[in-house]
């Protein structure tokens, strides 16, 4: 950080190039992100209702009968929880539309 004197003789910040990476790379850090939160939260799925398809729906959504047919708290393992899929989704999404605009 370098601090420069500003027009009307007052100090501010002026960030380096480290920022300016940070903020560049934003849209493919959101996007990668994204879908590692999303194959994390199908292997968490995978791993609490083992590949019984009739739970498919428990995979967005949390309701009575995803609770029940949980088997992974069974054998002491954390029960799958859905926000996992919904913050990856979202973290997908806004990485994409990102990355679109700012192509336009």
């Amino acid at each position: 950080m370098n601090r420069d004197a500003g027009q009307n003789g007052s100090r501010y910040l002026k960030l380096d190039c480290g920022d300016k990476i940070l903020i560049k790379n934003f849209p493919q850090l959101a996007i990668t992100a994204g879908v590692v939160l999303l194959i994390l939260s199908l292997v968490w799925w995978q791993q609490t209702f083992g590949f019984k398809l009739d739970y498919i729906r428990c995979f967005a959504f949390s309701d009575g009968s995803c609770r029940v047919g949980a088997i992974g708290k069974i054998f002491g393992g954390a029960g799958y929880n859905p926000i996992v899929f919904w913050i990856g989704l979202i973290c997908l999404g806004a990485g994409l539309v990102l990355k679109r605009s700012r192509l336009m």
